[in-house]
């Protein structure tokens, strides 16, 4: 018993070989190849061509499977295996293997490098992270450059977390580090100085460490480094020099026309900021209009519309880069806007042309998503008087055309929670008629509403008769 236990490992090996070799014989019959009997009896051209595919097979199978059995062999023919032919071709193989890889180590590592680069260049932030974790861990190759790469493409790819420790590792507070790593640390000290309503000692320690990483912030273009020492400016008590500072900034950079209105804006120059915003939109838009394929021109256009809140010019930015990218990241860009400017909408509560507009686009671009439907409850459960004013811009939104299918089943949810279950139910004919998919819709918007109203119990029964009716019309229809 002890003998066997002794043993065990080593046919444990024997086991894993002869398994091996067991399944290239298994493989080959599958492929009609294997069986050599057949591959000898077989006459004529196929026969050869077939019987010289079942001696290459073979010959692979034992040159796969002779280096691991030869170690079992014992005594004279042990010896015999370590002088043959395929165990030294086998480890002249590996020898040559390892001895390439040590001397193209560093030819091996740029490949991956160039690869990351190439996928953060193309917006792939996951396939960058996963080239990247070739090299990152090779202390002699990943100096703080390329540690600036990893951390970009691990956020790209979704891993804020991870990203943010590599930058926070490259941007240390008691020592330089890499200077376009402290420039985003300063960035986000004055995202918090800008967000948090934070006084005495506790902002005096975040104006420190904001003003010590923007000391040591470099590699990104002057314009960026002036702007936050405007921002500087501006939270020391000197306003005048920080409007200076930043207008000499916008001058030079329209991109920076959002930043210096909010400045303005806070100094109490309304009408100033007004004028910057209008005139950086004018300036970007012409720069678009040379460079249209420009991502980043298109998207800081967007920008100085939205905060001119002119969200219909805004959305045909978007729109054009949909239809000139025709790709993942413009679709994500303008989903992400409608986003914004159905936050924007639903904070005015009489602004029910532009939440019935938002509502009719995010049903069409996103379907039955629990953050529709979210926003579908927020527009639909209020007062009868607020509904009915819905109910108003949707009808005019049908005259204008605007989607009627969308459109006709908003509609009909305004019918049915101003009690009007008749005309609910017409209305979903009708934009079925225009389009069958919105039968899918339907359902999802009618129970979340349900569960939505829990405290409505009127209202309930009255999305559950509308329910029912629906699907009884549908029935009738599929029975002949």
């Amino acid at each position: 018993m002890l003998r066997f236990l002794a043993e065990l490992p080593v046919l444990i090996i024997a086991w894993l070989s002869d398994a091996l070799e067991i399944a290239l014989r298994f493989l080959g019959r599958i492929f009609r190849f294997g069986d050599q009997e057949e591959s000898e009896q077989s006459t004529g051209f196929s026969g050869r061509i077939r019987r010289a595919i079942g001696q290459c097979f073979w010959f692979l199978a034992r040159l796969i499977t002779y280096p691991f059995a030869g170690f079992f062999f014992r005594g004279r023919r042990f010896w015999m295996f370590l002088g043959s032919i395929p165990f030294f071709v086998a480890w002249l193989g590996i020898f040559g293997l390892l001895l390439a890889v040590v001397l193209n180590h560093e030819r091996i590592l740029n490949r991956y490098l160039s690869r990351a680069q190439n996928a953060y260049t193309k917006q792939l932030g996951t396939l960058g992270a996963r080239y990247s974790l070739r090299w990152i861990d090779d202390q002699d190759y990943a100096n703080a450059d390329r540690k600036f790469l990893y951390s970009l493409v691990e956020i790209q790819a979704g891993q804020n977390d991870a990203g943010e420790r590599v930058l926070e590792q490259l941007s240390p507070e008691d020592s330089a580090g890499l200077g376009i790593a402290h420039f985003w640390r300063a960035g986000k000290c004055a995202a918090e100085l800008d967000a948090e309503s934070i006084d005495g000692p506790a902002r005096q320690e975040a104006l420190k460490r904001f003003r010590w990483h923007l000391s040591h912030a470099s590699g990104v273009r002057p314009a960026q480094i002036a702007v936050l020492e405007a921002m500087d400016a501006y939270w020391d008590g000197k306003p005048e020099q920080a409007q200076s500072k930043y207008r000499e900034v916008w001058q030079a950079d329209p991109l920076q026309s959002v930043g210096y209105a909010s400045l303005l804006k806070r100094l109490g120059n309304q009408q100033e900021s007004v004028q910057v915003l209008q005139e950086g939109a004018q300036r970007v838009a012409s720069v678009l209009r040379t460079d249209p394929w420009n991502r980043t021109i298109r998207y800081q256009l967007a920008s100085i519309l939205e905060a001119k809140e002119d969200w219909g010019r805004a959305e045909q930015i978007f729109m054009e880069g949909v239809q000139i990218h025709r790709d993942a990241e413009a679709s994500v860009a303008y989903r992400n806007f409608l986003d914004r400017r159905t936050s924007a909408g639903l904070k005015d509560p009489n602004a029910f042309r532009e939440q019935a507009y938002c509502l009719v686009r995010l049903l069409r671009t996103q379907g039955a998503t629990p953050s529709t439907l979210d926003v579908a409850s927020r527009t639909f459960l209020r007062s009868d008087l607020e509904v009915a004013g819905l109910q108003r811009e949707l009808n005019q939104w049908l005259v204008e055309g605007l989607d009627l299918p969308i459109v006709h089943l908003c509609l009909a949810v305004c019918k049915v929670i101003v009690n009007e279950v008749d005309s609910g139910v017409w209305h979903v004919e009708q934009a079925t008629r225009y389009d069958s998919s919105m039968q899918n819709l339907v359902v999802p918007i009618c129970d979340h509403l349900i569960l939505r109203a829990s405290e409505n119990r009127p209202l309930q029964k009255r999305l559950d008769d509308w329910k029912l009716a629906l699907e009884q019309k549908s029935q009738k229809q599929v029975v002949p």
